[in-house]
């Protein structure tokens, strides 16, 4: 399926994998994650990463 989206011309509108399925018909379901799952993409968020990994809490 993703594939097969990805062979479509690029939109502006398109900002991830999901508005590029949804682009061709299929329908889209979105669950409830977890905000420890974080993408690590600057320093601050390998801080944050360090600070998950040593916390005491529990999710």
């Amino acid at each position: 399926m993703l594939k097969k989206a990805y062979k479509q011309p690029e939109q502006d509108y398109f900002t991830d994998d999901a508005s590029v399925v949804e682009s061709i018909g299929e329908t889209i379901t979105l669950v409830e994650g977890n905000y420890r799952n974080i993408k690590i993409t600057t320093p601050e968020d390998l801080i944050l990463a360090g600070a998950f990994a040593t916390s005491d809490l529990k999710d």
